[in-house]
């Protein structure tokens, strides 16, 4: 009867330590998420799809200019690493970041990740394979596609 009544007798509430713990954690997924999202936005993909398990690898894989199957490689163990620490480079260089950046960013994406997310960098997209520079608005839909010859000549653009 005893040992009914010592099972029983614990607090469901949490300690104090606890709680600042969970606050802590909770504080982190948070600032993630939202530099995430904050990212997704500035490379002109959607915020929401930032929140999206296994569809948000696949879109940073595309932000990096790298295939959809890097992404599969994110969850190959061993691979992961280094498919981390690649693709963390190719998206710093999309924001004109340095690779010692984007090694940063591929192993420790809490600390670098918000510094990119919300500094002044630009997205800066790689040259598309069809030879057209491509412009999308902020609903992400194609709104023009200039030939790349055409692409940064003033005088032609202007006529």
């Amino acid at each position: 009867m005893n040992s009914f009544i010592s099972l029983h007798s614990h607090s469901v509430f949490l300690a104090p330590e606890e709680v600042a713990a969970i606050s802590v954690v909770a504080a982190f997924a948070l600032l993630y998420l939202v530099s995430l999202w904050r990212l997704f936005e500035k490379a002109g993909r959607a915020g929401w799809e930032s929140l999206i398990p296994f569809y948000n690898a696949y879109v940073v894989t595309q932000i990096a200019g790298k295939s959809g199957w890097w992404a599969v490689g994110l969850f190959v163990p061993f691979f992961n690493i280094i498919a981390r620490v690649i693709l963390g480079v190719e998206v710093a260089q999309k924001f004109d970041r340095s690779s010692g950046f984007g090694v940063g960013l591929g192993i420790m994406p809490g600390i670098f990740l918000p510094i990119l997310a919300f500094s002044r960098s630009e997205y800066m997209d790689a040259v598309p394979p069809n030879g057209f520079r491509t412009f999308v608005n902020e609903e992400g839909d194609i709104v023009e596609e200039v030939p790349l010859e055409e692409w940064g000549n003033e005088e032609e653009n202007k006529k």
